[in-house]
């Protein structure tokens, strides 16, 4: 994903056709979450208005 401010339902969908071994969760930023790695995981963090707030990677 090349633009972090987009919305939520477009970057899981370009994420899950990018990347289909993997799952994606939208979480509201500041979420608590836990700090293992898994390499089948990719968080995607929206502010109120459903906006990617950090560009999202593998963790």
């Amino acid at each position: 994903m090349d633009n972090p401010s987009g919305s939520d339902d477009t970057a899981k969908a370009t994420i899950e056709k990018e990347r289909p071994d993997v799952n994606v969760i939208v979480l509201p930023e500041g979420s608590s979450v836990t700090r293992d790695l898994r390499f089948d995981r990719v968080r995607v963090f929206v502010n109120q208005q459903n906006q990617v707030v950090q560009v999202p990677r593998v963790a």
